[in-house]
């Protein structure tokens, strides 16, 4: 991404009463913020502001005059008060700022025009009224979705043509808003007779033929543009959702002036469209294939959702802009919170994908949903590209909330700040919390999670006494370029745990023993927040990506080449890497003395039986690292 978000100001708008920074500084955003805090107040803020270059000055800033009855601006402020917002983009040592609100509008002011108009258009806004919408009808309605598509999609669907204007010029917008917008008031276009406004329209005028043909136009590339994101939505459906479910559409196109029965006689309306949305279950062992007219009675909330998230991404992925003279962004707003933990993992992993090619914010009123996500972003090595914050209301002493923004410390910060300041229990239960975190995040998944005796059984967490005990299989499963296994960093964390980390042992806080005690298990905890973690392949690769190892000798050379069975992890300490022992399927090896696949085969296997079979000694073998390749990509590029 060439051009970033650096920051956003909001005054005097919605939550904000005073003037509110947001400092992103071109980063990724994940922000937590307790309800009423103002932390949907930011994301319609940076909506806003995209929306207006598709407004005209007076559209754009109505939501900040005082006497306009649409405006927006905070209840608290005097009339005289300034309200509005400003964000600032920045690429390298380059600014441009622009500004919406009660004194001016410089978002669409020509100089800039296109930068913001590519940037919206590039851009995207999700939150759970989209989702929450696309299902939302009763089984005596159809479930007609063109309401729900003009207010959340319109503004960002690109058309194949732009929209030719009354006086024969090319306004050169092709988004399905604007599109609708000019159409849904015919009578501004279409002449009546004797002028007047509930006059008939004027059949043969040529205007009223332009009319009609803009309308045929609309109704093609809308029809066109719906049968190729439902085919996107689902190929996601099946692909990253794993549903048996395919999502489908009836379009009835929008007509205007209709005959009234066998008369002469035209009603004079427009009629918009409808998209009436239906499903059906695909697979093998299906054996009714029908039409479900109505999946809100058919399906659960979950499946619901992802179903809706799956046509919510294609509608997104369809907006390819080419060029990099804007700034592409994408605004997700309590986006999950009807999905169950374990479907969001599967949904935060597919949305942080989005990030490698467009800034993305995170806002989110559940913790649960906060940590989960900044998990993941730790698995994938991305810390340092995102900024984590925390919102909160503070109102002691005035007449109106006050938003703090506060940047994410980290229990072991906490766990610091508290041993310093002789907090010693609360200092111990922080840091327990801490250890507890990091475990989870380094441990592979199988040591993580307790063992399921039947498919019945519910996920759950191992106590932290058995998720410090894995350390000792963590160990032996991670191993160096040379084989050798990860570095024993934390020796005395079990002791730890029982002496200090015990929440019902804080009986001999005062003596000197505890406080060294308490001071070793901060130290440990902080080296396992050292151990940086990514996955090589992601789930979807599991069983199909497919990988080589060659080793050779100066007259021989063994290739053999596999796929991982179960994830393939790598960790890294203190600059040197480690890798997972994970299990492994040879697809074929050219030497076929060498026996691989048996049980509980895996790449360390592998690896040690191919250089040791060609005669290398341990201090002699080749560099493993330097002979493992996914196609042409050496494994320690990935």
């Amino acid at each position: 991404m060439a051009w970033g978000i650096d920051k956003i100001e909001i005054e005097n708008f919605k939550f904000f009463k005073e003037k509110f920074d947001l400092l992103v500084d071109c980063k990724n955003i994940l922000l937590y913020g307790e309800n009423g805090s103002g932390k949907s107040s930011i994301y319609w803020s940076f909506y806003t502001i995209f929306q207006a270059c598709l407004k005209t000055s007076t559209d754009a800033q109505k939501y900040f005059l005082h006497a306009h009855p649409e405006n927006l601006r905070n209840r608290f402020s005097n009339e005289s008060d300034y309200s509005g917002i400003k964000v600032t983009f920045r690429n390298a040592g380059t600014r441009l700022t622009f500004e919406d609100s009660n004194n001016v509008v410089s978002v669409s002011d020509t100089l800039h025009d296109n930068f913001m108009k590519l940037s919206m258009a590039s851009s995207d806004f999700m939150n759970y009224k989209f989702l929450a919408s696309i299902f939302d009808f009763s089984n005596s309605q159809d479930n007609d979705i063109f309401n729900a598509l003009t207010k959340e999609v319109f503004p960002f669907l690109s058309f194949k043509d732009s929209l030719i204007l009354d006086d024969g010029t090319d306004s050169t917008r092709n988004d399905a808003d604007f599109w609708w917008k000019y159409l849904s008031n015919p009578q501004e276009h279409v002449p009546t007779r004797n002028d007047a406004p509930n006059g008939a329209y004027i059949i043969t005028s040529l205007k009223y033929k332009q009319y009609v043909e803009k309308l045929r136009i609309f109704n093609d590339n809308l029809k066109r543009e719906l049968t190729f994101i439902f085919k996107d939505a689902n190929v996601k459906l099946k692909e990253l959702f794993n549903e048996n479910i395919s999502l489908h559409f009836t379009y009835k196109e929008a007509t205007f002036n209709e005959r009234i029965g066998a008369s002469k006689a035209h009603d004079g309306k427009l009629h918009r469209p409808q998209v009436i949305l239906y499903a059906k279950m695909t697979g093998d062992a299906i054996r009714d294939t029908s039409i479900i007219k109505h999946p809100r009675s058919f399906f659960n909330e979950a499946r619901l959702t992802c179903m809706a998230l799956a046509l919510r991404l294609a509608f997104m992925d369809a907006r390819v802009i080419a060029g990099d003279d804007f700034a592409s962004a994408i605004f997700i707003d309590d986006l999950l919170i009807s999905l169950d933990m374990s479907c969001r993992k599967l949904v935060i992993s597919l949305l942080l994908k989005y990030a490698d090619s467009k800034q993305m914010f995170i806002f989110t009123h559940d913790r649960a949903f906060f940590e989960m996500t900044w998990s993941e972003i730790q698995k994938l090595g991305k810390e340092n590209d995102w900024n984590r914050f925390d919102l909160y209301v503070f109102n002691q002493g005035l007449d109106y909330d006050k938003p703090i923004l506060m940047g994410k410390k980290s229990y072991i910060d906490i766990a610091r700040q508290k041993y310093n300041a002789l907090d010693l229990p609360g200092c111990a239960n922080t840091i327990r919390s801490a250890c507890e975190r990091e475990l989870k995040r380094v441990l592979p998944l199988n040591f993580v999670l307790k063992k399921q005796l039947s498919q019945e059984d519910s996920i759950q967490f191992n106590n932290l006494g058995t998720l410090i005990n894995q350390l000792s299989n963590f160990r032996k499963f991670f191993f160096d370029s040379n084989l050798d296994p990860f570095p024993d960093i934390a020796p005395n964390l079990s002791h730890g745990r029982k002496l200090v980390m015990n929440p019902y042992s804080h009986d001999d806080i005062e003596t000197p023993l505890y406080r060294r005690e308490l001071e070793c298990a901060i130290e440990e905890v902080e080296k396992l927040s050292l151990i940086s973690k990514k996955r090589i392949i992601t789930d979807e690769e599991v069983g199909n990506k497919e990988f080589t190892l060659k080793i050779s000798t100066t007259t021989k050379s063994v290739i053999a080449t596999f796929i991982f069975v179960e994830r393939f992890e790598r960790v890294e300490y203190e600059s040197v890497r480690y890798y997972g022992s994970s299990k492994i399927f040879v697809k074929s090896i050219s030497d076929t003395s060498i026996h691989p696949n048996t049980q509980n085969y895996t790449i360390r296997n592998l690896y040690k039986d191919v250089y040791e079979h060609l005669g290398f000694t341990a201090c002699m073998r080749p560099s493993f690292e330097n002979c493992i390749f996914a196609g042409v990509v050496p494994l320690s590029s990935l």
